[in-house]
Parts: structure tokens; sequence; C-alpha cells
């Protein structure tokens, strides 16, 4: 079982880490800014550092970390979603978006075609980026006006989207992301 999760801590540092259960045991894979810990879980406030992976390990952690990500489905009756995550990446974005990660923050499925409206909101200079299965591509920015709020609303076909969170200024900042009925 694998859960990916971050936790804001005081000030602005966050911890990012996988949620893993192997054999009963719940083990995290944890980025505090930027080191890299294994720890065992007694509960969610208690935890033990067994020992520090190495930087090749730590690296590939973060790579796979998005892909672990579970699909989002979504119907003209769904309630409204909320999922997080840390914008910007590596990969300079030819669009609007600036940079993005090398796979889609979020997978968003649209069973049915649908009123929709995506709104995000972020820290830095988020862009909204989603991409459709037949390559289309729809990109917002945030301007200096939003206070970094973006949104994208409209008439989604069925199908399969990307969702890229990217910043303008190669910078990660934590987001919000909410889709919901466009009414």
């Amino acid at each position: 079982m694998f859960n990916f999760f971050q936790l804001p801590t005081r000030g602005a540092t966050f911890i990012t880490g996988l949620d893993i259960l192997i054999r009963g045991v719940r083990v995290g894979i944890l980025k505090i800014d930027t080191v890299f810990m294994v720890v065992e879980a007694g509960s969610m406030f208690r935890l033990r550092q067994l020992s520090v992976i190495p930087i090749a390990t730590a690296i590939a952690t973060a790579a796979i970390s998005p892909a672990l990500s579970q699909p989002i489905t979504v119907s003209p009756t769904s309630q409204p979603i909320q999922v997080s995550g840390m914008s910007g990446g590596s990969q300079k974005d030819k669009s609007c978006a600036g940079f993005i990660a090398a796979s889609p923050n979020h997978t968003v499925q649209v069973t049915e075609d649908a009123d929709l409206r995506f709104v995000l909101q972020g820290s830095g200079q988020p862009a909204l980026l989603i991409r459709s299965s037949t390559g289309q591509n729809f990109c917002v920015p945030a301007d200096s006006y939003s206070q970094g709020k973006v949104e994208i609303p409209g008439r989604w076909r069925r199908g399969t989207y990307s969702v890229f969170v990217g910043d303008r200024a190669n910078e990660s900042h934590s987001y919000t992301l909410l889709i919901s009925r466009n009414q």
C-alpha cells in the first residue's frame, strides 16, 4: 500500500513523503527540506529515524513520487475534489507553465462530457497546464492580480487529462487544486 503525503510544519518547511505498508509495519520515506530518511511510524506524530538514504535512492524516490498518485475520476455528478502537492519541476514547458515535473502532478479521468472548473491556488508564480489525451493543451498562469489563483472552467470531453502545476520562476511551492462542477 502506498500513500503520498505532504505535511506543512512551522515556517516554510514541508515534510514530503511516501507511506508504505510492509509486512504490517508502516514505513515512510521522508524528505524534510533536502534530507531524505527512512522511518518507521508508530503514529503520525512519533517518527524514529532508521537510516539516511543514499543520494541516488533519494533522487529515484523523488522522481517516481508523482507517478504513485492515484488517478482522479470525475463525472457530471461528482462532488468537488480537492488535492494538493508541490508545483514546479526540472523541465521547461514551451507553452505558459514555466517549469513542470517530468510526469503529471495528477491524472484526471472524465467519465462523460461535463462542465467542470479547475481552480488552482498556490504560492510563487504558479501555472496550471492540462493536457488532453489528444495532445490539446489548456494553460493559464497566475498574474499579479490573481494572488496565485488560476481557474480553467469549461466543457470537458470524456477522456484522460494530465494535470501539471508549473512554476514560472523555477521554484517549488505548495498548492491546492479543486475540481468541481461548473455551475
